[in-house]
């Protein structure tokens, strides 16, 4: 009976244990994911740098020097058939120059302007980079627009190209933000403020986006599992920052992507995953306790048997201690007769024994 009862003890307390070993197991206070902003943004912005990459391949042979492609070209000239050296002059001029072009282009969505300086395949001889100049004003969707560039191609050995962008109040509407359909997850609106930079150089591409983004509107479509966790807790964002950085030859790119979206997703995620959490705590104990009171009925049964059973013994020990009570007090009274009875025969006999001998006293 008592070991029974320790273990209806353990028993009860099987449930909540259940449950504390589940949550150890699948870790439901944290979320899987641990980088939701690459999750959210790898696609689109991998697409925009694979673009940028793209057409900065294009333009690349208009941006190389003479020195560079005469290097390039050495190494596949046979000696035989020689080749042209230009002797150093005192105020040399490039064979082609072009030393300012004004760019003014109007369009449906407003103004772009800009300037390019110094254009030539020959800087070595001016000494002197070519800049780039771009903004545009009264855009439709775009606050502001700059862009500077600076290619420097004078060393040959350490050409470097360095490009500085910058848009303010960027106006987005109805951008798909995850590519999967497992992730259905749509920008409606947003502002944007967009800094950032990309830097060319001895082969290697280096590049850094920071980005604002203010009035966000998300919405999904998700109806089931994390992604509408997500969902619902992207619903609850209204503003975050974003940066980008890029590195490695231009056909092999390594994109890394940090946001405070992360740590502000994580927090409303979890505090949704503990509201699920309470919910499935409750569904599963349900199910667990249903379980218990199969094995308390059953063991109850046992122990009620096991009481009632104890009951018939303790009546029965009672009735037992009765019985040698009684038993004990006849076996007492008879042995106090016995006793009386030896005591009086053996009074009559010595009575007696005296009486004769008396007789015996008178006759004399």
């Amino acid at each position: 009976y008592k070991a029974l009862k320790k273990q209806l003890v353990l028993l009860k307390q099987a449930p909540g244990q259940d449950w504390k070993n589940i949550k150890a197991k699948y870790g439901l206070d944290e979320i899987g994911a641990s980088n939701i902003s690459r999750l959210l943004f790898g696609d689109t912005i991998t697409e925009v740098s694979n673009q940028v990459l793209y057409w900065y391949d294009k333009v690349k042979p208009l941006l190389v020097s003479s020195l560079e492609k005469n290097t390039e070209e050495e190494s596949k000239v046979l000696r035989a058939e020689g080749r042209y050296i230009h002797f150093p002059m005192s105020n040399p001029t490039p064979d082609f120059l072009i030393r300012s072009l004004a760019l003014n282009m109007k369009l449906d969505k407003g103004t772009i302007s800009g300037a390019l300086k110094d254009i030539t395949h020959q800087p070595e001889i001016i000494g002197r980079p070519m800049l780039l100049d771009v903004s545009g004003k009264d855009l439709d969707g775009v606050a502001s627009l700059q862009i500077n560039g600076s290619f420097d191609h004078i060393n040959p050995q350490h050409s470097i190209d360095k490009t500085h962008f910058n848009l303010k109040g960027l106006t987005l509407n109805n951008i798909k933000i995850s590519k999967s359909h497992h992730l259905p997850i749509t920008m409606a609106s947003a502002n944007v403020d967009l800094d950032g930079e990309l830097l060319f150089s001895e082969g290697v591409f280096r590049g850094k986006a920071d980005s604002n983004f203010s009035k966000v509107k998300f919405e999904s479509s998700a109806k089931h599992g994390l992604a509408k966790e997500i969902g619902l807790a992207l619903a609850k964002v209204d503003s975050f920052d974003l940066q980008a950085g890029l590195k490695g030859a231009i056909d092999d790119i390594d994109i890394d992507i940090k946001s405070d979206l992360d740590r502000r997703l994580k927090k409303a995620v979890k505090s949704s995953l503990k509201e699920r959490e309470k919910q499935l705590e409750a569904k599963l104990k349900s199910n667990l306790d249903k379980k218990l009171e199969k094995y308390l009925a059953k063991n109850n049964k046992k122990m009620q048997g096991l009481l009632k059973e104890q009951g018939s013994i303790d009546e029965r020990l009672a009735g037992m201690e009765d019985m040698l009570k009684q038993k004990l007090d006849d076996y007492t009274d008879a042995k106090k007769q016995e006793l009386k009875d030896r005591v009086d025969k053996e009074e009559d006999e010595l009575e007696k024994k005296l009486k004769d001998k008396l007789k015996g006293l008178w006759k004399r």
